[in-house]
């Protein structure tokens, strides 16, 4: 420590007196000026400085020449008397002395003055320059030693030690005022310099001089430190801080404190760190925090000792790799281990000391291994660097015990394989680890439905073979993945080997593989091949899923249906009607066809009727109504017909089968003679169905009517005002068309985009206007072309409404909202909602406008329609996850945070997919947004333990983290978690927040 010098013990150096210099003065009334001089130099001698300077003062104004000896000898000692009587005109005195008179005898000693006037002032280069003009041989023996003293102190004091040093060994020998400054001042020097046997020989030659009585014990105490000689710090140093200034008691707190830490007395340094920390003015060191953090863990006072760690880091080493190490321990020993791990980690990537490093390591990998999670794998990584730089580590076997820890603990499935593909070859142990990463890799993203991906590691995991019954379930999810691909060959082969499995009986799913088994060959139109597998999963259902045991059972009648065996088939359906099952409305329909098949038309119309009076909502209600007229009509009960056609027409305009039953009334009362009823009706589906098939059918029986009727007339008045004769179309038009759709029909989607294309541009109010534009809209959705698919249905959209109005809306939704145009695509889904008769692509329009309105900001109107999803019979498991998800951001978003909260908190219990990562992102969120630090904190970890694999959202977790942190006062931490970002996140996005914030930070 430098010791400040006392501005007291500098004024009185300064206030020195000068010597005397004698000179004659004497004072008549009549003012002889030689007697006069004399009696001044008198006054002057005998120190009357004031009195003397008057009697100067008369003699300069007597009338003496300016240049003459007794005027100039009358100026210098004018200004000598000012000097010494402090008057403010001194230094202008001597300066004029100086400038007027550079060849007088006096000219050496009014430059000494000089010098003393500047070195009064603190104006040390000043006097340095006028002390250079003096010749110290032309001085008294005590001005020389004022001389040096002076000229050393102003070197000292412009930073020349070692000039200063000189000046200083040529006074602290002589007797003299300045003796023992010069002493106290060559000491110091060499205190500085570091010759501290020199320094405490001449501080302890003045030791007894009050003047420098307080500080030199201070001296002497930093002398014995900085020698290591801590015995005699403790010795004497309680001594020297009763006795010393305040301002050096919390130094020599430090000392002493230290003393004992380096004799391991930790108990003792903690007492003496105590005052050093509360009496302190300046900045504690680095050295000082780590000391001190030090001695408070070993005393026990752990949590104490984590901010003074803390405060010991800086740059990368020694000190800092230890109080990375010491906070990792303390840490550990207060429950902070999540913190404690990332210490030893950092302690480990210093390379400072490679024991404490391999030390810290270890300490990392076993505190990882209690975590469970390890988003950037970086435990692993680390054991395996350490292995490949030291093969022959003692710890070798424990480093592979770890690994293979961490790999079973690993949730980053796809970072752990990227490393265990590395090792090779690998052990049993390693092997099976690789087959459950494997399989749990392929879990993974089989619920992300990338099936084709997931089925190579499937394939991994089967051809790994290390755990039976871990082979029987990956080769169970390898044959779905193939299944979800449409691969129903492939997929059929691996749920066989599935089943011939040993262990697979064992296994939950079991029964779902002749489930799956039965929709291979279904699909495939191998019906007579699926049989067998759907009855014998109807013989041992899946009791998680006791809704498939019905499906199958669907498809078991339609197998039958299908065969015409159609009693069978209606036996079939009738065990869905029987249990109530949502699907109800379909067997009841089906089960009414195989009646209808068989004949037995009142039992088909009382089935239809079941259907119709208990699902006004299904799908199959406007075809059970046309189907219950048509069997009328077979059963010539035409009243009843018209009346389902009229029900079906009135309650079902949008229907396909609407227009049908219009034609069919049509017809029937055409049939009976009832010209006008029929004209009526028929005159409806031109009108209401433009430019489709039976327009122009019910446009040729009207024309028949109105023939019969004698009226032809007012048949072409009437398709001239109706605009239907644009839609009569010519052979041409016709031929054109035909030959466009059979392209299409077949499969030649070159052939019939062109073909349209000719057709669209040739007959642009064609006959068949409305069919090929949903052709060439198909065709261009299958060749990726979603501009000439938007183009082809916003002509149906803009069109009257018809048949394929309902798709074309739905298609050019889609279309828009992954293009982000959610308010075009919101508008076409509100459309669709309010006008579809289709359940399906009702709850597909609502799950759309619910997702536009969300990205619009509505966010009302986003909870209205997520609310309604949810409470939806039909909606699946996805749109309802969907729902949640949804409903929860917006809540989210409108600060409604407990509602949020159980949509969100539902949203992870179930998936574990991006929406499941982003919920958990969200539910911390809310807690930081109310305060709830501890709890966001908790929920941050959750997240990295549960969605490891999504890294974007850990990531974004871990910057919340440090937002958490800083709320909490813990910057430290703030800055480790950042840092930790931009060392492993692989995206700049996130990597340039935490540097934008840490930056912040420092």
């Amino acid at each position: 420590m430098k010791i400040k010098f006392s501005k007291v013990l500098v004024i009185i150096l300064m206030c020195f007196v000068l010597p005397n210099i004698s000179q004659a003065q004497q004072s008549t009334a009549t003012l002889d000026p030689d007697r006069s001089f004399r009696e001044a130099v008198d006054l002057f001698e005998k120190g009357l400085y004031g009195a003397a300077r008057e009697q100067f003062r008369l003699i300069l104004e007597s009338g003496l020449h300016p240049q003459s000896a007794r005027f100039v000898d009358a100026t210098y000692y004018d200004a000598v008397c000012a000097i010494e009587s402090g008057d403010d005109d001194a230094s202008e005195k001597v300066k004029n002395f100086a400038d007027t008179y550079r060849s007088s005898r006096w000219m050496s000693r009014i430059t000494l003055l000089q010098a003393r006037v500047y070195f009064k002032e603190n104006n040390f280069q000043q006097a340095l320059n006028a002390f250079r003009q003096v010749s110290p041989s032309s001085l008294t023996r005590a001005e020389r030693n004022e001389y040096f003293f002076k000229t050393g102190f102003a070197q000292f004091r412009t930073n020349d030690n070692d000039r200063a040093l000189v000046n200083f060994a040529k006074v602290k020998d002589e007797k003299s005022v300045y003796q023992n400054p010069a002493v106290y001042y060559y000491a110091h020097i060499q205190y500085l310099k570091g010759n501290y046997d020199d320094a405490l020989k001449h501080f302890n030659r003045i030791e007894n001089d009050r003047a420098f009585s307080k500080t030199i014990p201070v001296y002497v105490l930093q002398i014995h430190y900085h020698k290591g000689a801590f015995d005699k710090v403790i010795e004497s140093g309680e001594r020297v801080m009763n006795t010393a200034d305040k301002k050096h008691r919390a130094e020599i707190a430090r000392m002493i404190a230290e003393a004992y830490y380096r004799k391991n007395d930790y108990a003792r340094a903690y007492d003496y760190y105590q005052i050093f920390e509360q009496t302190g003015r300046k900045q504690l060191s680095r050295d000082d925090h780590y000391q001190i953090g030090f001695t408070k863990y070993k005393t026990g006072r752990i949590k104490e000792s984590i901010h003074n760690f803390q405060q010991a880091i800086g740059k990368d080493d020694a000190l800092t790799q230890n109080a990375y190490y010491y906070l990792g321990k303390a840490y550990f020993e207060t429950k902070q281990a999540g913190f404690a791990r990332n210490a030893f980690l950092s302690a480990y990537k210093s390379k400072a000391d490679p024991a404490v490093s391999e030390d810290a390591l270890f300490n990392y990998v076993r505190l990882s291994i209690e975590a469970g999670a390890d988003p950037y794998n970086q435990a692993v990584q680390a054991l395996e660097s350490f292995l490949a730089a030291n093969p022959a580590s003692d710890r070798r076997n424990e480093a592979s015990s770890y690994i293979v820890q961490l790999y079973l603990n690993s949730r980053n499935y796809q970072a752990a394989l990227e490393s265990l593909e590395k090792v090779r070859p690998r052990s049993r142990e390693l092997q099976a680890i690789y087959q459950q990463l494997t399989y749990s890799r392929g879990i993974e993203l089989f619920n992300r439905a990338d099936f084709s991906q997931a089925a190579e590691y499937f394939e991994k995991s089967v051809n790994e073979k290390s755990d039976a019954q871990l082979t029987a379930r990956a080769t169970f999810w390898l044959a779905d993945s193939y299944y979800r691909q449409k691969k129903y060959d492939q997929s059929r082969k691996y749920f066989r080997e599935f089943l011939a499995s040993r262990e697979a009986s064992k296994l939950d799913i079991f029964p779902l593989a002749s489930y799956n088994i039965g929709y291979t060959f279904f699909n495939q139109k191998q019906y007579q091949e699926a049989l067998p597998s759907f009855r014998q999963f109807t013989g041992q259902p899946y009791s998680r899923q006791p809704k498939l045991t019905y499906d199958a059972w669907l498809r078991i009648g339609d197998i039958h249906f299908i065969s015409r065996q159609y009693t069978e088939a209606a036996n079939a359906y009738d065990q869905v009607v029987k249990a109530r099952q949502p699907e109800s409305d379909y067997a009841l329909f089906q089960k009414a066809q195989c009646y209808g098949a068989l004949g037995n038309f009142n039992l088909k119309i009382a089935t239809l009727e079941e259907l119709v009076k208990n699902h006004q909502r299904s799908s199959y209600y406007d075809n059970a109504l046309y189907e219950m007229g048509t069997t009328s009509l077979v059963m010539n009960d035409t009243r009843s017909a018209i009346a389902q056609f009229d029900k079906l027409v009135r309650e079902k305009p949008r229907s396909q089968f609407a227009k049908e039953a219009l034609m069919k009334t049509g017809l029937i009362y055409y049939n009976n003679n009832q010209n006008d009823r029929a004209i009526t009706s028929l005159k409806k589906v031109v009108e209401d169905y433009p430019g489709t098939s039976e327009a122009r059918e019910a446009l040729n029986t009207l024309k028949a009517i109105y023939m019969e009727m004698n009226k032809l007339q007012d048949f072409f008045a009437y398709a001239e005002k109706s605009g239907a004769v644009r839609f009569t179309g010519s052979e041409q038009d016709s031929l054109a068309f035909v030959m466009a759709e059979n392209f299409y029909l077949e499969g030649r989607y070159p052939d019939a985009a062109s073909a349209l294309d000719a057709y669209l541009v040739k007959f642009p109010n064609g006959a068949n206007i409305l069919t090929a534009n949903y052709y060439r809209a198909r065709i261009a959705l299958r060749d990726k072309q979603p501009d000439k698919a938007l183009q082809a249905f916003g002509y149906i959209i803009n069109f009257q409404d018809n048949q394929y109005t309902d798709e074309a809306l739905l298609e050019s939704a889609r279309i828009l909202y992954d293009r982000e145009d959610y308010a075009r695509a919101g508008s076409y889904y509100n459309r669709l909602y309010n006008q579809t008769d289709e359940p399906m692509r009702q709850l597909e329009a609502l799950e759309g406008k619910m997702k536009s309105n969300y990205f619009l900001k509505r966010y009302d109107d986003a909870v209205k329609e997520a609310r309604m999803l949810k409470s939806s019979e039909r909606a699946g498991q996805e749109q309802q996850l969907q729902a949640s998800y949804i409903l929860g951001k917006s809540l989210f978003e409108q600060r409604t945070y407990s509602e949020a909260t159980v949509e969100l908190s539902s949203v992870i219990q179930r998936t574990k997919n991006v929406l499941g990562a982003e919920a958990a992102y969200l539910l911390a969120l809310i807690s930081y947004e109310l305060g709830q630090y501890d709890e966001a904190e908790n929920k941050v970890f959750s997240l990295a333990d549960n969605y490891a694999a999504h890294e974007f959202w850990v990531a974004r977790g871990f910057i919340l983290l440090a937002d958490v942190y800083v709320k909490k006062d813990n910057v430290f931490q703030a800055k480790q978690t950042l840092q930790s970002i931009i060392d492993n996140y692989k995206g700049d996005d996130l990597r340039s927040e935490a540097i934008r914030k840490l930056n912040q930070l420092k």
